[in-house]
């Protein structure tokens, strides 16, 4: 069962984070979800892997969710990327993701991501891992 926005704020206590979301595509599900998190974290979106490497080099994120289809390069490609450079290596980051394949879902887990999160989560459950990932 969905929890009102108030009533979820007041159960996770959400101080304003940085998450950056890396995201091919920008669909109504995604916009929902894009929505619920702007409303406890500061979010910025890119559609790219090499606009998330150049976002990085302006920004530095809390927290990375990764798209694992992108343009031009996947986010296992974007990942490899990240961790490469010393001043990005630490940012965590998370898959969030619609692919469920065990063969895609082990190319990224053996780049140690925090975690792999299927895009069918509810928007409840996706806040709620945020907010134990923050404390």
């Amino acid at each position: 069962r969905e929890l009102s926005q108030q009533a979820l704020a007041d159960r996770l206590d959400i101080s304003q984070q940085s998450v950056y979301k890396y995201e091919n595509q920008i669909t109504e599900p995604n916009i929902d979800m894009l929505k619920v998190m702007a409303d406890f974290f500061d979010v910025s979106v890119v559609r790219t892997g090499l606009a998330a490497i150049n976002f990085l080099a302006k920004e530095t994120p809390d927290l990375i969710l990764l798209d694992y289809e992108m343009p031009g390069c996947d986010g296992v490609q974007t990942l490899q990327m990240i961790q490469k450079e010393e001043a990005y290596k630490d940012i965590p980051v998370f898959f969030l993701t619609g692919v469920s394949d065990a063969y895609h879902v082990k190319l990224a887990v053996r780049l140690k991501p925090e975690g792999y999160i299927l895009k069918s989560i509810s928007q409840d459950e996706l806040l709620y891992k945020l907010h134990d990932f923050f404390k």
